[in-house]
């Protein structure tokens, strides 16, 4: 499988992400559990839709550290993206709970930029992305995470809303 591009999502020593390949994954991730669902919900190339499952379809196990976004498209062309689940797991690493709000309401910069420029990426490409990620925690700097970004798209081709999931990586740290 050909490396991806990788774009300039580093913002500091703690705050990065570093796009890989599904294969980069360890072989038992929760990240891989969640694209095999994802790619589970309709025959390529379409993308899955929001509809295709509900949260009882989620396989148990990564549940807990899920989210789904919505994308809040402005007029000028920015995209912005409203919490509509995070999955128990993922708020108590983050240490709050933002369902119900927009991205620009819980995070400034670089955090901003950092969430939503892997978010745009996948809601312009319609394809899914990897990463290694360093991501703030609630009680240390931050924890080294795996993540997996897939686009959902209503009319099976424009991205409405996205599925992800961040795992924590065994190797936890500040430093990528």
């Amino acid at each position: 499988m050909a490396r991806p591009v990788q774009p300039a999502f580093s913002k500091s020593p703690i705050l990065f992400a570093d796009r890989i390949a599904l294969d980069d994954l360890p072989e038992r991730s929760l990240v891989r559990i969640a694209h095999g669902f994802w790619r589970g919900l309709t025959p390529e190339p379409d993308i899955p839709a929001r509809s295709d499952f509900d949260a009882t379809d989620v396989p148990r196990k990564i549940m807990p550290w899920v989210f789904l976004h919505e994308v809040v498209r402005y007029e000028d062309g920015t995209l912005d993206y409203r919490c509509k689940l995070m999955g128990t797991s993922a708020v108590a690493m983050i240490g709050f709970d933002p369902t119900g709000h927009l991205n620009t309401e819980y995070y400034s910069a670089p955090s901003l930029r950092y969430l939503n420029d892997s978010l745009d990426e996948v809601v312009r490409q319609g394809v899914p992305s990897f990463w290694k990620a360093g991501v703030l925690h609630s009680r240390l700097d931050s924890v080294a995470i795996w993540r997996g970004i897939f686009p959902l798209a209503s009319d099976r081709k424009t991205v409405d809303k996205i599925l992800g999931i961040g795992e924590p990586r065994p190797d936890t740290g500040s430093t990528k």
